[in-house]
């Protein structure tokens, strides 16, 4: 199993975790077309302030001229900012992808989600090499975990158990740690599905820890990104 291939200029295959859309840049001076889109690049820029610039981490083969093109999910991506809002690296990865044109081996998964609110303030981070499971199914290995502000952070999930994936609103315990995790946004590369969340009641933490519900996603995933990535009271 592979990673699918970042592509630009699509809401479906060029999405970031931060909402944002990938522009193209490196490969738009080629011949080279994925599913009929110009390949997303290293370096390649995103719809937020023409920054986010595109990070390869999977060491594979596969250039553009000359320039590595862009596994989904694994890929990292540079700070960008929405209005006068920052996005942390981490935030605005690579998450969706052609459905049939993959680059490299592996499986890793991506979420947005909330961290556990602790006593006397603060959230409980997921550690990078800890074990996250739900119930007693085990999910994978945290990869990366970046906080993003207001308790949600992005979380990805490498060495994933085969036949079980996340759906939004779950929460993942690490075995370590003790703290939950649970998502709002949730990729899968083998599956490489973006979720359908038309009817998405997913909500975000209150100070008290009780729950806004929100509208729709279309309603939701702007309000994230203008208030750096949840709405707290």
């Amino acid at each position: 199993m592979g990673y699918p291939a970042h592509c630009t200029s699509d809401q479906q295959k060029s999405r970031r975790m931060c909402g944002a859309v990938t522009l193209p840049g490196g490969a738009a001076g080629s011949n080279v077309l994925i599913n009929g889109l110009i390949p997303a690049v290293e370096g390649d820029r995103d719809s937020h302030n023409m920054l986010g610039m595109l990070i390869n981490v999977l060491q594979h083969n596969v250039k553009i001229g000359g320039i590595s093109a862009i596994p989904a999910i694994i890929s990292q991506a540079a700070p960008d900012v929405l209005g006068i809002i920052p996005h942390v690296q981490g935030f605005p990865i690579p998450i969706t992808g052609s459905n049939n044109v993959m680059i490299g081996s592996g499986n890793m998964g991506a979420g947005l989600g909330i961290m556990q609110r602790l006593m006397g303030g603060g959230f409980g981070a997921l550690s990078v090499g800890e074990i996250v499971s739900i119930g007693q199914q085990v999910i994978g290995t945290v990869m990366s975990f970046t906080q993003v502000g207001g308790g949600a952070a992005v979380a990805t999930i490498g060495n994933l158990t085969s036949g079980v994936t996340v759906s939004p609103g779950q929460t993942l315990v690490g075995q370590t740690s003790g703290y939950t995790y649970t998502t709002v946004v949730y990729v899968d590369s083998r599956t490489n599905i973006y979720p359908s969340l038309d009817s998405v009641t997913n909500a975000v933490l209150t100070d008290t820890g009780d729950y806004i519900t929100l509208q729709t996603y279309e309603d939701y995933y702007p309000a994230m990104n203008l208030t750096a990535s949840v709405v707290t009271l």
